[in-house]
């Protein structure tokens, strides 16, 4: 008598394999992606207590990254617009400040995707942004974060979920 597995008996090993991969592995993605997104709300959020800080000393927001009492720490780089500090990075994570006068900062996670995460300061306004042209998950990030089933806004580019 021969011992072994027969081809049906491996053939639906690999099919329990395949199947069980196919659940999962989305499953993993939308899990890493919204890791990833947290890191960004929480990065974001110092730039915002930053700019508050600077907005009560100074009465202006500013889109310059050096003016804010923050230390990016190692890796971090910044890059210079019209002779102001506009854009920090941390690694393939982005974080760009626009608009002194109603002090937005904008965030995302570059090449390896994630939603957008844009913060309004001087309304205490804090929205995710899910591209359509990108990846679909970027909506289920969207709606997992902010707790909104129905977008606030949608537009021919993306839709807006709306913190508040």
């Amino acid at each position: 008598m021969k011992k072994g597995f027969t081809l049906i008996e491996l053939l639906v090993v690999v099919l329990i394999i395949g199947i069980l991969a196919a659940i999962a592995l989305p499953k993993y993605e939308a899990a890493v992606m919204r890791s990833r997104f947290q890191k960004l709300v929480i990065m974001a959020d110092s730039i915002a207590t930053a700019e508050q800080i600077y907005y009560m000393a100074n009465g202006i927001y500013t889109t310059d990254v050096s003016q804010l009492d923050l230390d990016f720490g190692e890796g971090s780089r910044s890059e210079e617009n019209a002779g102001e500090l506009t854009t920090v990075y941390f690694g393939d994570f982005y974080c760009r400040l626009r608009d002194y006068q109603m002090g937005t900062v904008q965030c995302s996670c570059g090449s390896k995707g994630c939603p957008v995460l844009e913060m309004k300061f001087d309304r205490s306004r804090k929205v995710c942004h899910a591209y359509f042209n990108r990846n679909p998950l970027y909506s289920k990030i969207c709606q997992l974060e902010t707790g909104k089933k129905t977008p606030y806004s949608k537009n021919s580019e993306y839709e807006t979920y709306d913190y508040l």
